[in-house]
C-alpha cells in the first residue's frame, strides 16, 4: 500500500515537473538576468534625457577621474581618449547596449555626459 502511494506521489511530482517545466526555466532565467548599473535604471531606452539620476551624479563640472572610476566599477569598455564608453547588459526579457558619451575640459572637468540606453535583443 505505501508503494501505491509512493508510486502515486512520484507520478504527480513528475506530472507537475513537466507542466511547469517552461516556468520553471524561465524562472531560472530571470533569476539569472543583469541588472543595469544603479544609476541607469532610470533609463528609457534611445532617450539619453532620461537618465536623469546619471545626469545628476556626472553633471558638468564633476572630476572626469570619478566617471571613468565608476564606468571600471561597473565593467565598461572605456576609450578614455574618444569620451565613449559601452557595456552589453544580458536581460531578461531583453538585453540592452548601453553607451557612456563625455566631453573633459582640459581642467580635468566633465563639460558634458550623456548616458543612451538601447535595446539589444528581447526573447
Amino acid at each position: 500500500m505505501k508503494f501505491r502511494w509512493a508510486a502515486a506521489g512520484l507520478a504527480a511530482a513528475l506530472l507537475v515537473l513537466a507542466l511547469n517545466r517552461e516556468s520553471l526555466g524561465l524562472g531560472l532565467a530571470a533569476a539569472r538576468a543583469e541588472q543595469r548599473p544603479e544609476l541607469l535604471r532610470d533609463a528609457t531606452w534611445e532617450r539619453p534625457d532620461s537618465a536623469k539620476a546619471f545626469s545628476r551624479r556626472f553633471r558638468p563640472g564633476t572630476r572626469a577621474a570619478d566617471l571613468i572610476a565608476w564606468l571600471r566599477a561597473n565593467d565598461f569598455e572605456i576609450d578614455a581618449q574618444k569620451g565613449s564608453a559601452s557595456k552589453r547588459v544580458a536581460g531578461f526579457p531583453c538585453s540592452e547596449e548601453i553607451e557612456i558619451g563625455w566631453r573633459t575640459h582640459p581642467s580635468g572637468l566633465l563639460g558634458s555626459a550623456r548616458a543612451e540606453v538601447r535595446e539589444a535583443g528581447c526573447l
